[in-house]
């Protein structure tokens, strides 16, 4: 392939994304001057942190389930998590009262389509370059961190993070560790103590696996783990938010309100750090050259799908709303991308 067509294909991408799968996407990249990012895997409950963090704790509830574990649910019954599933893109929710900026990223390691890759690519991209400062939440469920346990879920985590962030040493006091669903009944001294000892484990495995280590990339990553690990040995990197300890309001659970409000004063005494280009690493890439031709088909054929279906309806439109007149020039756009991406199909 003689030029890479990520570039060419990654705003038309976003388009088709959008009008042929339905997607909703609200416009949450204005300016910002100081945001905390929200970055973990999928079952480490960070859409969950996030909304009691800076939601509105009204609307959860915590309920028994048939196991005599509680979990905390929207008033509708719905987890939490639904609402954010399907979602390739940062999620901004802002705090009520500080008016704090919260951006909820897409979860580290999930199996999607290289498409929806590029749209998420594009969405992190347009976050990075709004704001001006940041600092970081990394929740991980406290079952994941367990002494003796399996170390995978930990290990994938400070992936993401490593992928993500290729200047660690710069954000070292700006990230926060927040073990997840606590038990409500055990002591702080007694799980921070559990923590502890896991994170040691981590560091003694890493130690070895880089001292066993002959190939110098894997050597280095190994390293970068171990350095966020002993960063996580901090007291002030730590903080643990508990599970309910019984049903009803999580706004009105002691417990709850609790870990919240330890975690929101462990966010006021952490440093936002001025993000400057290249402070992170966006990851969607193609995985072939015959991928990349495959893409670029699939969209030409989508794109002139909807010009067609579309545009006969749109050169009718008589009254001029401020929709019609952006659903014109998204038209528009969309005819001289169609062109863009022909003429870097045929250089594929």
């Amino acid at each position: 392939m003689h030029s890479s067509p990520r570039v060419a294909f990654i705003i038309p991408l976003f388009i088709v994304h959008c009008w042929s799968w339905n997607l909703d996407v609200p416009e949450h990249y204005g300016p910002i001057s100081e945001a905390v990012i929200v970055l973990g895997r999928v079952w480490s409950r960070k859409d969950e942190l996030t909304l009691i963090l800076a939601g509105d704790n009204g609307a959860f509830v915590s309920s028994l389930l048939p196991s005599g574990k509680l979990w905390i649910h929207n008033a509708d019954g719905n987890r939490i998590e639904d609402a954010f599933e399907k979602i390739n893109y940062p999620v901004l929710i802002k705090d009520a009262v500080t008016g704090q900026a919260f951006y909820n990223c897409p979860a580290f390691a999930v199996q999607r389509s290289s498409e929806d890759d590029f749209v998420a690519d594009y969405f992190m991209n347009k976050m990075i370059k709004s704001v001006g400062s940041v600092k970081f939440l990394v929740p991980l469920g406290i079952e994941f961190m367990m002494p003796g346990g399996n170390r995978g879920e930990f290990l994938l985590t400070l992936q993401g993070i490593s992928n993500l962030i290729p200047d660690l040493d710069k954000f070292f006091d700006s990230i926060i560790l927040v073990p997840t669903r606590a038990h409500s009944t055990r002591s702080e001294a007694e799980i921070y103590t559990k923590i502890q000892l896991f994170l040691s484990e981590v560091e003694g495995f890493l130690k070895t696996e880089i001292h066993e280590q002959s190939q110098p990339q894997i050597r280095e990553e190994m390293t970068r783990f171990l350095n966020l690990t002993s960063n996580f040995c901090r007291p002030d990197r730590v903080v643990i938010f508990r599970e309910p300890n019984k049903k009803g309001l999580v706004s009105a659970n002691r417990i709850i309100q609790g870990s919240r409000k330890k975690t929101w004063a462990i966010l006021e005494n952490t440093p936002f750090v001025t993000l400057q280009p290249g402070d992170f690493t966006t990851t969607a890439i193609l995985k072939s050259d015959g991928e990349a031709k495959k893409m670029l088909e699939a969209i030409v054929e989508q794109m002139k799908s909807i010009i067609k279906t579309q545009l006969v309806s749109l050169e009718e439109i008589v009254n001029l709303s401020q929709a019609s007149r952006d659903f014109l020039r998204a038209a528009k756009l969309l005819r001289n991308m169609l062109q863009v991406l022909q003429e870097t199909k045929q250089r594929c």
